[in-house]
């Protein structure tokens, strides 16, 4: 009973929303009707006597040209009196079109334009008329010839044949556009009227139809569908991977689906109203299904993994749901939804062992990559030894990572100092395997074979690279190579010569230097050491320098201009750092190399670094 008052219900409101939307439809069709009105009144009062006017005005213009030809034809001037009187007659017709509310500024300035014209062209009109009309009287009379009379009155009459043609181009534009805009408004009109009346009658149709096909519809799917939403969801919970059953609140299996009883080795009519105690273990079902039933009974809900045992005994690890649930009569049972999570677990280990062995293997590599830092960084050379000749000295190797492609070698003899700064390629771990070619050429050239020019230093450097790496020949694997710079000082015993000079070679990599307070700048050769395709036998250039006064060098990789930072992400760039070490030379070494360090590091920000960066400083006084 309570079911059919309730399809009852929805009928009737159904039929009041459809009774209401037909009522607001009129309403709609009332508010249309308004609107045509309005439209028809605006017709009435602007459109119409607009067109009406501006045909006056056309007529009236064309009779008064008529006039004028008139009082040429016959010589009267009472026709120009009457062409004046057509003529204000027109002008008052644009007067009045012109006065009309609703018209746009720019029509109005072209009436009133025209309307203007018109009493110009009038006022000529009736003077050179009046001429005319006086010279056909003298050709009447004799007193001159039509030829003079002709050429006298050609000239006005071109002027005022223009002016006319003008006139009449301005006044019909006028009198179409009037016309057409009140054709158009009709149409509009009709068309409007037209389609209210096509509404209406598909309001009334749609009204009829949908009301009986709406009934139809409320009272099949207030059976229909919730009988359907019953399958579908029967049939979501059979055809479910994951095992879905109801207990009551004492544990009996009031329903299962078929995964439910498959997961524990069990057909479904074996399960049914037996206790759940029965597929775990006496452990599993004391210690971790009972806590649970009894958080969902305080709480509504439970989720957790619960150990579970099949039919065979076996035991396996499960991911579990429950829910408090109410029937239709108010009776509570308990939704328990679970997954076999066997292979999750599997492969959980799996990963974690993965996940060891990796960590494992990347510890390795990271003590293997301290350990190479420590062998590259016990390269670097003794800077006490050197300090003994240039107190004045410093050194910043910062490698990207935690090897790099950067080097600095220095060595002192009885009769010099070497120093050289070496940026191979890349960084990283192939860049520190290449410092180490460098270093044993360097050791080989200048220990073993006891050269200490700087450019034949540099010129048997790039032979030893490129044989080492095999680049002199056809197939050759690698493309790698260095740039260099290299300094030659000179020694007597244990002090400097005098006069005191430096030598100064360089391979893609120049030599800072500061002057009576000018920073200069020496560019190394244009040509690397090693690669495939450089000259083996290329001829470096040397470049003497005499110390005078105070003297500040600098030798540096590129890595240091090359560092991206600032607002804009941009390079630091060889002009910041040559203002940079502009405004610090006459410091202490050890202040610049602070500020230097502060400064980049300033300007990278959070921006990672680029390269590698190598600098030498040292300052000679001479």
């Amino acid at each position: 009973m309570n079911r059919s008052l309730s399809i009852l219900t929805k009928i009737w409101l159904s039929l009041s929303i459809l009774i209401v939307s037909y009522f607001v439809s009129m309403i709609f069709g009332f508010f249309f009707g308004q609107k045509i009105e309005e439209r028809l009144l605006s017709i009435s009062e602007l459109i119409v006597p607009a067109a009406n006017l501006s045909n006056q005005a056309l007529n009236t213009y064309k009779e008064q040209i008529q006039l004028y030809e008139e009082a040429v034809m016959s010589g009267e001037k009472i026709f120009l009196e009457s062409a004046k009187s057509k003529s204000s007659k027109a002008q008052n017709s644009l007067l009045f079109i012109s006065q009309l509310n609703g018209l746009d500024q720019d029509l109005v300035r072209f009436i009133n334009e025209t309307r203007d014209y018109l009493q110009a062209f009038t006022f000529s009109a009736q003077i050179t008329y009046a001429s005319m009309c006086s010279v056909f009287n003298e050709v009447i009379e004799s007193e001159t010839t039509i030829e003079n009379a002709e050429k006298k009155m050609k000239t006005k009459a071109v002027l005022l044949n223009q002016q006319t043609k003008e006139l009449t181009d301005r006044l019909t534009h006028l009198s179409k556009l009037f016309t057409q805009r009140l054709n158009k408004e009709m149409t509009d009109i009709c068309h409007i009227n037209k389609q209210i009346r096509y509404l209406n009658l598909v309001v009334f149709f749609s009204v009829v139809l949908f009301s009986l096909t709406l009934v139809s519809i409320i009272v099949s799917k207030s059976i229909s569908r919730p009988l359907k939403k019953t399958l579908m969801l029967e049939n979501a919970v059979e055809q479910s991977v994951d095992g879905i059953a109801v207990i009551d609140l004492h544990g009996y299996i009031l329903f299962c689906n078929i995964a439910w009883a498959k997961m524990h080795g069990y057909k479904r009519d074996d399960l049914m109203g037996e206790h759940i105690s029965c597929l775990h273990s006496e452990a599993q079902f004391y210690n971790e299904v009972l806590p649970s039933i009894t958080v969902v009974k305080k709480g509504g809900t439970f989720e957790g993994e619960i150990g579970r045992r099949r039919r065979d005994g076996a035991v396996f690890p499960s991911m579990m749901t429950l829910n408090i649930i109410q029937d239709v009569n108010m009776e509570t049972s308990i939704v328990s939804i679970a997954r076999d999570i066997t292979k999750q677990k599997y492969y959980e280990a799996e990963l974690t062992r993965a996940k060891e062995n990796a960590e494992e293997a990347n510890k390795n590599i990271m003590d293997s990559l301290r350990y190479a830092t420590m062998i590259q960084s016990s390269l670097l050379p003794n800077f006490d030894k050197l300090k003994r000749f240039l107190p004045e000295s410093f050194f910043i190797w910062k490698p990207r990572e935690l090897v790099g492609g950067d080097m600095i070698y220095m060595d002192i003899f009885m009769n010099g100092i070497i120093i050289a700064v070496i940026d191979c390629t890349g960084h990283g771990v192939p860049g520190a395997f290449m410092t180490m070619i460098a270093y044993s050429g360097l050791r080989k050239i200048i220990k073993d074979d006891g050269c200490y020019d700087p450019s034949q230093i540099l010129k048997h450097l790039n032979i030893f690279v490129k044989t080492t790496l095999q680049q002199d020949k056809p197939y050759a694997l690698t493309n790698d190579g260095l740039d260099a710079a290299i300094c030659y000082i000179p020694l007597m015993g244990d002090r400097f010569t005098d006069p005191l000079v430096m030598t100064f070679a360089g391979a893609k990599m120049p030599l800072l230097y500061i002057s009576n307070n000018e920073l200069l700048m020496i560019k190394g050769d244009k040509q690397s050491i090693g690669y495939k395709d450089s000259d083996t036998y290329f001829e470096f250039t040397n470049h003497i320098l005499k110390i005078n006064g105070d003297m500040c060098f600098y030798m540096l990789t590129d890595g240091f201009t090359d560092q991206l930072g600032g607002e804009h992400r941009r390079r630091f760039s060889n002009k910041r750092l040559k203002n940079l070490l502009s405004t610090i030379w006459q410091k202490p070494l050890k202040v610049q190399k602070d500020v230097l360090l502060k400064d980049i590091s300033e300007y990278q920000g959070q921006n990672e670094q680029q390269d590698d960066i190598t600098i030498i400083g040292f300052r000679i006084t001479s």
